[in-house]
This record gives C-alpha cells, sequence and structure tokens, in this order.
C-alpha cells in the first residue's frame, strides 16, 4: 500500500470518528514500536471499526498488505 492510499485510509476514519482515529493512532504506533503484534493489531482495528463496515473492510485490504510485507 502506498503512502497516499495509507493517508487517504486514514482521514476517512478521521472524517467519520475522530476517536475511533485516535484509537487506530495508538494502535499503529504500538505495532510500529513492538509493543502489539499484528494479530493484536488487526483486533484493534476489529474492535474499533464494527461500527463502519466500509472501514473495516478497508482495513482488512490494509492489514492484509501488513501481513504479506511484515
Amino acid at each position: 500500500m502506498d503512502q497516499e492510499r495509507a493517508d487517504n485510509f486514514l482521514m476517512k476514519i478521521k472524517n467519520k470518528d475522530e476517536g475511533v482515529f485516535r484509537e487506530i493512532m495508538k494502535s499503529l504506533f504500538s505495532f510500529k514500536t513492538n509493543e502489539i503484534t499484528l494479530e493484536k493489531l488487526i483486533s484493534k482495528f476489529e474492535e474499533n471499526l464494527m461500527k463502519y463496515p466500509d472501514l473495516l473492510e478497508e482495513a482488512y485490504f490494509f492489514l492484509d498488505f501488513k501481513r504479506v510485507n511484515y
């Protein structure tokens, strides 16, 4: 996933729900600093995006890309 697509995805989340956006950003930071595993990151995305199925579907694409390229 290129940076522009990732940025657009995160902006979609931010525009829908600022609180969810903050939680997703915290989760991504925790993953980047190796505080949580990819599986835990996926779980965090699912917890936070459950009420936004369109974003959750897009998140799966984003996270599968991470899994393949991790």
